[in-house]
């Protein structure tokens, strides 16, 4: 990977970060009203508490997808972005631009996602 492209893949993941970091800043301050609702209206409170699971659900997403860019941002720091942690092989660019936060390449992923579905039949 050239400098150039991993310079664009650090520019994406940190527009990222900072959509996600808003993202997750709307979603608290939606928990925080939901949760002023629950004392303050008489809405079913029952509707009000399946709000808040939405949105604490939501809210852990984003917290997670936010881990992912800071775990890509340092392995760009310490030279092994787009290196699959599995078998160590180069991630595709084509991967990369989709999921810039890839840490497996496309086979590793493959044979995860397998394994995965063997364990869950049986």
């Amino acid at each position: 990977m050239t400098e150039s492209q991993l310079q664009c893949f650090r520019q994406a993941l940190e527009r990222q970060l900072k959509e996600s970091m808003f993202v997750f800043e709307l979603l608290n301050r939606a928990v925080n009203r939901t949760h002023k609702d629950l004392k303050e209206e008489s809405r079913d409170k029952s509707v009000l508490y399946a709000e808040i699971e939405q949105l604490l659900h939501q809210a852990d997403q984003e917290r997670q997808r936010v881990g992912e860019i800071h775990m890509a941002l340092n392995r760009m720091e310490r030279g092994d972005y787009g290196i699959c942690v599995s078998c160590r092989k180069r991630i595709s660019l084509t991967r990369l631009e989709i999921f810039p936060t890839a840490r497996f390449c496309a086979g590793c992923t493959r044979l995860m996602e397998q394994q995965k579905k063997n364990r869950a039949r049986g």
